[in-house]
Parts: structure tokens; sequence; C-alpha cells
């Protein structure tokens, strides 16, 4: 399943990189919306941003791709971890109470209890509406890439132009996701399977190079650009060093490793416009 929505997530945007007029981004760059916006930096991050909008993409729009495939990939990643499809706070509250039982309880307990959860609210907040929404908002999200990359079509023409020509695979990206949180969050008792941390990577543009796989703490996180993959892994509760529950920890196990494009593919491309005869390109 993880592997036929990096697929799509892939195909979607090389086609998207590949098929849109870039011209030099323009400073400051159109806007689809503010909110939209502000969610696109919070799912690729400002440095993302900041170096789409420094270069130019009309001869080879790869780092577009990249992108686009890190804002997709962090889309359906928070798809994947929701709770209630429709109350912000009610994600944040049951978040806490699953942080705090699966700790505290037996697995099969705290297990029993998000399974029974994530059902009742899927019943309750997911529809077609919900849906089309998800639609909605992850081609206002696209759209802010392609704008910031260098287009200059008109916003709203090309959010509209976006889902009409691409409605059926955004659907299916949105499908896919939604499975995916279903069987994640209902069918696994006694372990929790969870979007994975992004800080154990393996580096995409090493080819899988083993020196650049490794497990990066919080003040080694600004060497990645983002990931380019849903992954998962699997969390349990370990066995207490002794009989008392506050000292059970949570074992983190990874199913299916993520992979990332480090920063070093911003520092390539910047030296790259540097050169005579040669522009910025993703």
């Amino acid at each position: 399943m993880f592997e036929e929505l990096d697929s799509h997530i892939y195909q979607l945007s090389t086609r998207l990189a590949d098929s849109m007029s870039l011209e030099h981004p323009r400073t400051p760059p159109q806007s689809f919306s503010a909110s939209s916006r502000r969610g696109l930096e919070g799912y690729v991050g400002s440095r993302i941003i900041q170096s789409l909008m420094e270069c130019s993409h009309s001869e080879d729009p790869l780092y577009v791709q990249i992108a686009l495939q890190i804002c997709i990939v962090a889309f359906s990643r928070a798809v994947i971890a929701t709770w209630s499809f429709q109350n912000a706070t009610a994600n944040t509250h049951f978040g806490k109470i699953h942080d705090h039982l699966r700790v505290t309880e037996h697995p099969a307990l705290s297990g029993r209890w998000r399974a029974l959860t994530k059902t009742s609210l899927r019943l309750m907040t997911q529809n077609e509406q919900t849906r089309c929404g998800m639609r909605d908002s992850l081609a206002a999200f696209i759209t802010e890439v392609i704008l910031i990359s260098g287009n200059t079509t008109n916003p709203t023409q090309l959010y509209a132009d976006l889902i009409c020509e691409y409605e059926d695979i955004l659907m299916t990206l949105i499908d896919l996701t939604l499975s995916i949180h279903q069987a994640s969050g209902e069918s696994m008792i006694s372990s929790s399977i969870e979007p994975f941390d992004p800080r154990f990577m393996e580096n995409e543009s090493a080819g899988g190079d083993s020196r650049a796989s490794s497990l990066r703490n919080a003040d080694e996180t600004e060497i990645i650009l983002g990931t380019v993959g849903v992954r998962v892994a699997r969390i349990e509760r370990e066995a207490a060093a002794s009989e008392s529950l506050n000292q059970s920890q949570l074992a983190t196990t990874t199913l299916l490793k993520p992979k990332v494009v480090l920063t070093s593919v911003i520092d390539d491309l910047t030296r790259k416009r540097t050169r005579p005869q040669q522009i910025c390109i993703g």
C-alpha cells in the first residue's frame, strides 16, 4: 500500500513539474491564499520555499518535482496521523490520551482503545465531503508550490485547472491515504503503526549509500531537506525495568524506512548557479 502511494505521488509530481510553464520566480511570487501558503511552509519548510523562489526551473524542473513530492508526502502523513477530520482540537486531545495510555496501560488495552476510538471518529467525521475537502486542500498546496516556482497563471485559474485535469489521481492519492489511515489506526491492537519520524533517514540522492543512513538527533535534523516517501514505524511499550508502570518506555521499530533528500541538494544547485553559462536548476 505504501509503495503504491509513493508511486502515485512520484508520478503526479513528475507530471506536474514537467507540464507547467515555469519562468524565473517572481519576487514576491503569486499566492493562491494566505492559509495555503502558511500550511505549505509547515509542510515543506521555509528553506525549500526560499530556494524555489531564488532558482530558475525553466530548463530542468527537478527541484520543483522534489518539492512537490515532499509537500504531498507531508500532507499524506498528516492525514494518516489524524484522529478527527473535523476538529483540530480533538486531534490534540485524543493524541495526548493515546500517548498516556500506551505508556501506562497494557498494549492490548491501549490498542483496543485506539482502534475503537478511531473507528468511531472515522464513522462520525469522514464522508464524501471530507474526501473532496482533502482533494481541494492538497490542490491548494500544489498550486502554491507551482506559483512559487515561477508559474504566472492566475492563481484561481491554476487551482481550478489542477482539480479539473488531475482530479482522478488526486482522489486516488486521497483514497490510498485514507486506507492506510484506517488500516494503521483500527486494525493493529498490540502495537501502534504510525508515520515515520523524519529524523530516521536514508538519503535518496545517495542512491542508498549506507554512509547516509543513520539515526539523527535533534541537533542534526537541519541536514534533512524533506521526505519523499511515506513510511511507518511500529511503536510499542518496552517491558518495564521494574514493576512501576511509570518506568515503562516506548520502543520504535522501523518497518519501512522513509527516503529523504538532504540539504546538500540545495548547496549543489547554488554552486551550479554560480558557474558560467549555467543556471540554478531543480
